[in-house]
């Protein structure tokens, strides 16, 4: 299972990362997704003895942070004059994509409210997209980030609402 996770991670931030180079704006919002929601938990996955703690709050505020600063008209405008700085647009995507997965990991009642949130912060900034960027694809784009990245922070909200209801099941049946 963990090898299968690692790999499964590497294999998507080998994808991401050609997503990035094909230049494309749906395929770099894809790259996006890939990097911050779907191959940090992979990763956490397969490697089940690195789990810094890192507060829910603290994870959120960064990943929402990045993701509203990213996708900024300025922002978009200078990584497509200085490519390398859609590198660091990766590795903040990553990094931050880790820490909310961190925060998330305990599956707590904050954890719940800062997916919630994230979910609204992902959804407003893909509707910005969409409706407000002119350039060719952005529509797509935005609409991939607010349908995609909504599903994806709607099954987080769901696994910690299942992990929290068996905690409460496993400590109401040992009590008795």
């Amino acid at each position: 299972m963990r090898l299968a996770c690692g790999g499964l991670a590497l294999v998507l931030g080998l994808l991401a990362g050609g997503l990035y180079l094909s230049a494309r704006m749906p395929g770099h919002m894809l790259a996006h997704l890939l990097l911050s929601l779907a191959v940090p938990p992979l990763l956490l996955l397969a490697a089940p003895r690195w789990r810094p703690r890192v507060p829910a709050w603290a994870g959120g505020l960064l990943l929402a942070a990045v993701t509203v600063l990213s996708h900024l008209p300025q922002t978009m405008m200078m990584q497509r004059h200085h490519p390398a700085l859609l590198l660091l647009d990766g590795v903040l995507f990553f990094g931050a994509g880790v820490a909310f997965a961190l925060g998330l990991w305990p599956a707590t009642v904050a954890a719940l409210g800062v997916t919630v949130v994230q979910m609204a912060v992902c959804a407003l900034t893909g509707a910005w997209v969409a409706f407000g960027d002119p350039m060719p694809g952005a529509a797509a784009a935005g609409t991939l980030m607010w349908v995609g990245g909504g599903l994806t922070y709607s099954a987080a909200a769901l696994t910690i609402i299942v992990r929290l209801v068996s905690k409460e099941e496993g400590a109401s049946s040992y009590a008795r």
